[in-house]
């Protein structure tokens, strides 16, 4: 591997990584009544959405 394909990957580490902890951060922050358990239809919808945004990152590439 050349050093510019290293450092997109320690930059998408990083960028990765702080979304991450972001995200766990606000999801942290919300009422404990409020956020409950997550429903199988969240988190198959999560999962989708998550998928989309990784094929356009990769088409980002091209």
């Amino acid at each position: 591997m050349n050093k510019k394909n290293s450092s997109i990957l320690i930059i998408g580490a990083i960028l990765g990584a702080l979304i991450g902890v972001g995200a766990a951060y606000m999801y942290s922050q919300q009422d404990r009544e409020d956020r409950g358990a997550l429903k199988p239809k969240d988190a198959m919808n999560l999962s989708v959405a998550v998928i989309a945004v990784l094929r356009q990152i990769a088409d980002l590439g091209k």
